[in-house]
């Protein structure tokens, strides 16, 4: 599926894919390893690393939910911190 992107007239950068508006946490991990891509090796492995605990992260969280445990105190802080 197509993923598009909007940007609205206050500058925020919304992500689509269909219709469903993905978290703002999606557009840091599809455009992240892009932006890295050009810088030195150490802030490159930082992002990339932190793209992976995000992604990490998320599955975790979309598990939690899909087991019908989305309003746990488990799933709230793992949803906390990847704000």
């Amino acid at each position: 599926m197509m993923v598009i992107f909007s940007v609205d007239a206050s500058c925020h950068v919304r992500m689509f894919q269909g219709e469903v508006l993905l978290p703002s946490y999606m557009i840091f991990c599809f455009l992240a390893p892009q932006v890295a891509d050009g810088l030195p090796g150490i802030h490159k492995a930082e992002i990339l690393g932190l793209c992976d605990e995000v992604d990490i992260l998320s599955r975790q969280l979309s598990d939690l939910c899909r087991r019908g445990h989305g309003d746990t105190p488990q799933a709230q802080e793992v949803a906390r911190y990847i704000r």
